[in-house]
């Protein structure tokens, strides 16, 4: 359950932050989001490490 919570607020995190993200950033989100969807995902990439990159950008773009 926590997982899914999780999965929710990272989810109302990128859509708050897209209204304020530099091109930049919205490059690199886009690219990572590319790399965790189904028809793109490879399987010798772990899903943990995704996640925390994904959680360590939307850090950073929260500081900005």
């Amino acid at each position: 359950m926590e997982r899914l919570v999780e999965g929710i607020q990272a989810y109302e995190k990128i859509r708050i932050l897209r209204e304020t993200a530099t091109e930049s950033q919205l490059a690199q989100l886009d690219a990572l989001l590319q790399r965790m969807s189904l028809t793109n995902y490879d399987e010798g990439e772990k899903a943990e490490v995704l996640m925390a990159e994904g959680n360590a950008l939307l850090r950073q773009m929260e500081k900005k």
